[in-house]
């Protein structure tokens, strides 16, 4: 594709406490999963609860999660998957801003292990 083929994975992980069951909703910024600075934008996959949203499939579907406890709590790794490679991309500083919203529910449901 004419493109590099380093890519990157950035790793990194949520941690949650929570005596009853909770849900997981994620919302991108403007850039729609798309890495940006002033002239150029990178695309990008998100990889989290067993989803992963992109510029081509921006949709994550909100979880809901079975209790995960107060002591340790359950930890829910999260990472970025580069879609294209560096060939053709203005150096510099790229971001984008994705936000995982945790909300704690007032339910008898269980919900499913997560992750």
């Amino acid at each position: 594709d004419g493109q590099a083929s380093t890519r990157t994975t950035p790793q990194g992980q949520i941690t949650v406490r929570s005596t009853g069951p909770y849900s997981v909703a994620v919302t991108p910024s403007s850039n729609s999963y798309r890495l940006a600075n002033v002239a150029d934008r990178v695309s990008y996959q998100l990889n989290f609860l067993g989803q992963s949203p992109s510029n081509a499939s921006p949709t994550f579907a909100t979880r809901t999660c079975s209790r995960a406890g107060v002591v340790g709590g359950v930890t829910l790794p999260i990472s970025a998957t580069l879609q294209q490679g560096g060939l053709g991309h203005l150096p510099g500083a790229y971001s984008d801003t994705v936000t995982v919203t945790i909300t704690p529910l007032v339910s008898t449901a269980v919900g499913t292990p997560c992750p």
